[in-house]
């Protein structure tokens, strides 16, 4: 995972900065005491800044003691503070930053003393800290508050969604330096399953070394960075060195071949498995090439239905995309084929013929990988759930104070995948299930929903199938290295 920001203390008169100072100097120190103390005495001589007291002691607490329970007394603080609802909307959003690196820390220790986020209590803290990155970032955007929420999903095994953070943070500030480095970490784990290793490795490579250009904001921000980004630099520049490839010469120009509309049409949408963070014309960009090993040797049987499987989600997530992108066109025979189905419904704006109903398949179809993303888990971590019990929100114990022991042991990037299900909760399901067994009314505007609004979801569905579907490969690659 990148390196985590200091959380934002408040400006705060000059006559109580002293005071402010010492309050840290104990926290570091570890006297909590002494620092609730001098930040009683503060409340009692400057009431009217008791919101700004409170939030800077808030933030000492949670940046600057090596202990969780002092933490916890920070992150205690602002949830009061948030309860108070009298803070303007640029403190609210200082606060909520606060109280979600105060989650950051603990979950960052939890990790470390039980080594997987596979538990009741962090996955909570995962929620809210998550929750209160995006409210902060949406009352008062900013660089540290974007690359941090970044750090959150990187560190829990999410680089896709932690790359589109670093680049809200990069586009408020090109030169946020955190962000820069950080990002070009999430590049380098993602490098595997791109087409050009190479290209992808590269381009963490220019964005290490934009980051050091701005090493006096980076140490202001966190005390090791410099160092951590320098030397993972050097180790980006001996794997050039070893494979003979120029890091300034990326192979990743844009592609000069005609593209189809079927292509251009996934590469608006965003909708190929091919990354293309970067480059979105270029050939790595095109097709679903991704995959990963090798596989330890445990007999040809087993590596041969696990990529079996692979390609079975993969068979299902370019399906639903190809159907998706056939509803949508304005062909003659599509319209030729429907009007030989006599369509009896009478409801006024009602919309049923062969592009809606090629639109609902697309959601369904490419829905399925999902169940058999869990499918596949299964049968690689050999948690011996029968095929017919097994779902994408099941598949990871009986209930949510449980996790299966195989699931709490396996590689950390598991959990990315998990989250990012969770996510999704249980409503795209039961509208799949609408869908496949009942019934889903669409209509012509100006009711709703429409195919256009049908359309929007999908296009959303698949992103979310598509990072899972990456996670889920990040996962395996990550286990095999393991083991």
């Amino acid at each position: 995972m990148g390196t985590i920001e200091q959380a934002n203390e408040t400006a705060l008169p000059s006559e109580i900065n002293k005071s402010i100072s010492c309050i840290k100097k104990y926290i570091i120190t570890g006297d909590v005491d002494q620092a609730e103390k001098t930040c009683q005495k503060l409340l009692g001589k400057y009431p009217h800044a008791s919101e700004s007291i409170k939030n800077n002691f808030a933030a000492i607490c949670i940046d600057c003691s090596g202990s969780p329970e002092t933490a916890k007394k920070g992150i205690k603080i602002c949830e009061k503070l948030i309860e108070s609802n009298k803070a303007s909307s640029i403190s609210k959003a200082q606060i909520r930053y606060n109280l979600a690196n105060g989650y950051f820390r603990l979950i960052d220790q939890n990790f470390k003393d039980s080594k997987t986020y596979f538990s009741a209590t962090t996955h909570e803290y995962i929620k809210k800290a998550i929750n209160n990155f995006q409210k902060s970032y949406i009352l008062q955007p900013s660089p540290n508050i974007a690359t941090n929420l970044a750090n959150l999903y990187d560190a829990i095994g999410r680089p896709l969604d932690a790359i589109i953070w670093y680049n809200k943070a990069l586009s408020l500030d090109p030169y946020f330096g955190m962000a820069l480095g950080n990002k070009a970490i999430a590049m380098n784990t993602l490098s595997p399953f791109s087409k050009n290793v190479g290209s992808y490795k590269a381009y963490a490579y220019k964005l290490l070394d934009e980051a050091l250009k701005y090493s006096e904001s980076i140490d202001r921000q966190s005390d090791n960075a410099v160092h951590f980004f320098s030397s993972y630099k050097e180790k980006l520049s001996r794997q050039f060195s070893a494979s003979n490839f120029d890091p300034q010469k990326r192979a990743n120009s844009e592609t000069s071949k005609e593209i189809s509309p079927y292509t251009q049409f996934c590469l608006d949408n965003d909708l190929y498995l091919s990354l293309h963070t970067f480059g979105e014309r270029s050939e790595e960009s095109i097709g679903d090439t991704v995959s990963f090993g090798p596989m330890k040797e445990i007999g040809t049987e087993f590596i041969e239905e696990i990529f079996f499987r692979l390609d079975e989600i993969k068979e299902s997530y370019a399906t639903g995309r190809y159907l998706l992108w056939l509803s949508q066109q304005e062909r003659l025979e599509l319209d030729e084929v429907s009007a030989q189905t006599n369509f009896l419904g009478t409801a006024t704006y009602e919309d049923q013929n062969l592009h809606t109903g090629l639109l609902k398949t697309a959601y369904s179809r490419a829905f399925s990988s999902l169940d058999k993303i869990a499918n596949i888990i299964n049968y690689y971590l050999g948690l011996e759930i029968s095929e017919e019990d097994i779902n994408y929100r099941k598949i990871w114990g009986n209930s949510r104070e449980y996790y299966h022991p195989k699931i709490r042991k396996a590689h950390y990037h598991l959990y990315g995948l998990y989250s990012i299900l969770m996510e999704l909760g249980q409503q795209p399901s039961v509208f799949r299930n609408h869908i496949e067994h009942r019934y889903y009314k669409l209509y012509t505007p100006p009711k709703h929903p429409t195919s256009q609004d049908l359309a929007k979801d999908t296009i959303n569905a698949l992103h979310t199938i598509k990072f899972a579907i990456i996670y889920l490969l990040l996962f395996l690659s990550s286990e095999e290295k393991r083991q």
